[in-house]
């Protein structure tokens, strides 16, 4: 579609970009809106300062959601659940990784610090620079997609045997279940999912010193009289 110039409106956050419909009047718009806009390194391969322009990076909400539920039965007693979600098509602000890469403290950034604190800042790229060098980074460095696949869920069940069970109950069931276990994305921030604003429905979406959901299991029992 072709951006307009009530399309083109968009909100300043703090200098560090700006939310909205991102797009110039005339441009040809290829991702949904409102989109991320951003400075971006122009020059990341090249041993030099970085050279930062503006550009519209993506959407700032998932564009598709896929889900994976799947139940396999074995011997009518053991039974495997599992349940999965990913999302995708949107990009996200990491203001955790970015306030820590100005601190000198992100853990990707290790490498670019210590040559910088070994005098050897020349000899680094400037996408390296634009990243990681405190003096330089820029919020849209860390604006990244998001794209992710969360094994929300996995539980194994067991069916006791009959003579197992004492004669006054009639069944008894054993279930072990595992609760987020794994997450798979590129996305450097701490969580591709989490934003600062919760579910509010606001256009500017980053994800801030928010902790992902924590790993758990759960050991229960079921038994019918």
């Amino acid at each position: 579609m072709e951006c307009t110039e009530e399309l083109s409106n968009g909100a300043d956050f703090d200098g560090n970009g700006f939310i909205g419909q991102g797009c110039e009047v005339g441009e040809l718009v290829y991702f949904p809106l409102p989109a991320f806009c951003h400075d971006r390194v122009q020059n990341p391969d090249e041993v030099a300062a970085p050279r930062y322009a503006t550009q519209c990076l993506g959407s700032t909400t998932p564009t598709r959601t896929y889900n994976v539920n799947t139940t396999l039965t074995l011997g009518q007693r053991l039974t495997l659940d599992m349940v999965g979600e990913g999302m995708g098509g949107h990009w996200l602000s990491s203001g955790t990784a970015y306030q820590n890469a100005r601190r000198s403290v992100w853990p990707t950034c290790r490498d670019v610090n210590q040559a910088i604190s070994d005098g050897r800042r020349d000899q680094l790229t400037a996408g390296e620079r634009a990243l990681c060098d405190p003096s330089v980074t820029r919020y849209g460095m860390w604006t990244q997609p998001a794209d992710f696949f969360k094994l929300r869920s996995v539980s194994l069940s067991y069916r006791l045997p009959q003579e197992w069970i004492p004669g006054r109950f009639r069944s008894a069931t054993v279930r072990l279940q595992g609760r987020n276990l794994l997450t798979f994305t590129d996305y450097e921030g701490v969580d591709p999912e989490a934003f600062e604003d919760g579910s509010a429905d606001v256009l500017f979406r980053q994800e801030y010193y928010n902790l992902p959901p924590f790993r758990s299991f759960v050991l229960s029992a079921r038994v019918d009289f």
